[in-house]
């Protein structure tokens, strides 16, 4: 029995080994498979690498061609346009070569042509003066049969006056040194001018509901006494005072700068029958609407273009001057200078004492302007001076609300040490209080309530409410605490 089993065991064992003999053939055969597997892959993996590469390779190297090929066609299509352009210069510049002699050829023809041309034209307008100048003499021998009417005064007093105006107008106006003058300057009317500081100070004059200008503002010398009575000025003595006005029209007010009230129309009466002018009721019209301009007479001179001979724009000036002769047919002679802002239009009219104006002698011979020249020089550089400045209108003035003194008061004060509280206020404790002097602390001497029961002696304090009537005559008339205290 023992035999038996032993052999079984033998058995056994004997096949262990041999499944592990097969298991290990196994596993060598399935590694020799493995190591052959990745061998093959291996050397796949190289091949497509090198594919790879070689493919690479390529693209890049046709990359590389067309880049060139397209490098190539550029540069000869520049070579061509070079080409070209060398062809062209060279075709030019013998072109202007050899046309050089043509164009002095043409050159020296067209001068030629021009003076042959001119020198007919000269020709020919000699002739027409010639037959021109025959003309004229047969029309002087035929005048000369005719009876010679006689020369109208008027006309040669006119252009005499007419000279003597030009001149004066040339001659230079006498210089001041204005270093000392005063500076006068409106900026609610937006001008400013310098003065001379001997003279008065300016007055201002307001305008009525009937006058076309704002504001007057008058200048005059330290003369006579000038006074300012209701809107109007009043002269001191017997003559007035000489200076100037400057007078403030809003544009609004007037359309043309005749309208203003320095210009002042003529009446007589050869005009009125000349012009078939109708006069507006002598008794109440003013010197101003003398004339009466019908619709039908629009070609009147009497208007605004009657001004247009009278204007000099002056360089070194800012205004316009306006200088009308004693024989101008529409205005009486005057002088201003005047200039038209944003806003306003500003007149500065020279003031002659009365005497010199009203004399007739000095009005037949000599004009405003003249008068001015001899009178007031001076008025000539004070118009240099005069000049726009900006318009500045003053801010209205809001009234500031008193601060509240109480509240300052409180907090300068100190609080009292005994009260008693009655809705919210500070008020005695004591109920039957007698106000009397003290004496135990301050012995009468002023001090600072400290228990809102009000003493003669005592400062009454803010923090505290004295509604007791017993406390009203010292309210009235509290005690003021003494610096040295």
């Amino acid at each position: 029995m023992s035999k038996g089993r032993k052999n079984k065991r033998y058995s056994k064992a004997h096949k262990k080994t041999l499944k592990a003999d097969a298991l290990t053939k196994v596993k060598d055969k399935n590694k020799a498979e493995f190591e052959k597997n990745k061998k093959n892959k291996s050397i796949l993996s190289t091949k497509t690498e090198k594919q790879s590469s070689e493919d690479r390779t390529r693209e890049i190297l046709g990359k590389k061609r067309e880049n060139n090929g397209r490098n190539e066609s550029k540069k000869k299509s520049r070579d061509r346009k070079k080409n070209k352009k060398s062809i062209i210069e060279n075709s030019a510049k013998g072109f202007l070569l050899n046309n050089k002699l043509k164009r002095i050829a043409l050159m020296t023809l067209a001068v030629l042509g021009f003076f042959a041309i001119s020198l007919y034209f000269y020709k020919k307008g000699g002739e027409e003066a010639n037959w021109g100048r025959g003309l004229n003499k047969n029309i002087v021998a035929e005048a000369e049969d005719e009876p010679i009417e006689a020369i109208d005064q008027l006309q040669i007093d006119k252009k005499r006056t007419n000279r003597e105006e030009r001149r004066q107008r040339r001659k230079k106006v006498e210089r001041f040194n204005t270093d000392k003058w005063l500076v006068y300057k409106n900026a609610l009317y937006g001008f400013q001018l310098k003065y001379p500081s001997d003279w008065d100070k300016p007055i201002n004059i307001k305008g009525t509901n009937t006058d076309k200008w704002a504001q007057k503002f008058v200048f005059r010398k330290k003369q006579e006494k000038l006074v300012q009575v209701d809107n109007s000025v009043e002269n001191g003595s017997d003559s007035q005072k000489e200076g100037f006005n400057i007078v403030v029209y809003p544009r609004e007010s007037i359309s043309e700068l005749f309208e203003t009230e320095e210009l002042a129309l003529k009446v007589r009466q050869s005009f009125i029958d000349e012009y078939q002018l109708q006069v507006l009721n002598s008794e109440v019209r003013s010197q101003k609407d003398a004339l009466f301009l019908p619709q039908k007479n629009k070609g009147s001179h009497c208007k605004t273009n009657s001004l247009r001979g009278h204007f000099r724009d002056l360089s070194q000036f800012e205004a316009d001057e306006i200088s009308i002769p004693l024989e101008d047919e529409c205005f009486e002679s005057t002088l201003l200078f005047t200039i038209t802002g944003e806003e306003y239009v500003y007149n500065i009219v020279p003031i002659l004492k009365e005497d010199l104006t009203v004399d007739e002698n000095n009005l037949e011979t000599k004009s405003v302007s003249q008068l001015t020249k001899e009178i007031l020089p001076e008025f000539f550089t004070i118009a240099k001076e005069f000049e726009l400045i900006e318009i500045v209108i003053p801010e209205p003035v809001v009234k500031q609300e008193p601060k509240n003194n109480k509240i300052e008061a409180r907090k300068k004060a100190p609080m009292p040490v005994s009260y008693k509280k009655v809705d919210g206020k500070l008020v005695c404790a004591k109920k039957n209080d007698k106000p009397r002097k003290s004496k135990k602390n301050n012995k009468g001497k002023i001090h600072m309530d400290m228990e809102c029961c009000l003493d003669p002696d005592e400062i009454p304090n803010p923090h505290c409410t004295y509604e007791a009537k017993r406390y009203q005559k010292f309210l009235k008339n509290p005690p003021k605490k003494d610096d040295d205290d």
